[in-house]
């Protein structure tokens, strides 16, 4: 019995390890044209207060494009393993979204969750993803874009809190 369960532990140790070695180059689309940058609220059951009745919506707040400085800074903070720590909150929840375009279309999403810090990437070319969370420094990069670009007004500062974390 206590070899079972130690063979469980290690078993489990791999698959919650699995994402680790997973390279950050091939999430990220080969050519960008444009980076669009937005605010949500999202409204969702998890994040309503419990006995009350859940109106579920979703309302962009606000966006902007980056500039080409940005955008290329950006692109190398998601391809850098130090942007980002091998956890994640249980709390599905984003409140900021990047859109990579290619030629008009959607080539990437990136949803950050400025509560829990938790960031998902997705890529529609090769139809890779990938979720973590922000690292500190990620974090404050993400806070810079968003005083830079005057969105943090679109955010309470107490939901600054998972990035700054």
């Amino acid at each position: 019995m206590k070899q079972l369960l130690i063979l469980c532990l290690f078993l489990f140790s791999f698959v919650g390890f699995s994402q680790v070695g997973k390279s950050k180059q091939n999430l990220i689309p080969v050519a960008v044209d444009s980076i669009q940058f937005s605010i949500w609220d999202i409204h969702s059951k998890e994040t309503s207060t419990p006995g009350t009745k859940v109106e579920e919506y979703k309302k962009e707040l606000g966006y902007t494009v980056l500039d080409k400085k940005d955008q290329d800074i950006f692109i190398r903070k998601l391809q850098m393993p130090k942007s980002y720590n091998q956890s994640r909150a249980l709390l599905h929840h984003y409140n900021i979204v990047f859109l990579m375009y290619h030629k008009g279309k959607i080539a990437a999403q990136v949803r950050i969750s400025s509560i829990t810090g938790n960031i998902d990437i997705d890529t529609v070319q090769n139809q890779n993803n990938y979720k973590s969370s922000c690292s500190k420094q990620m974090g404050e990069y993400i806070i810079f874009l968003l005083k830079n670009y005057k969105l943090i007004k679109l955010i309470d500062e107490v939901y600054l809190d998972g990035l700054s974390t």
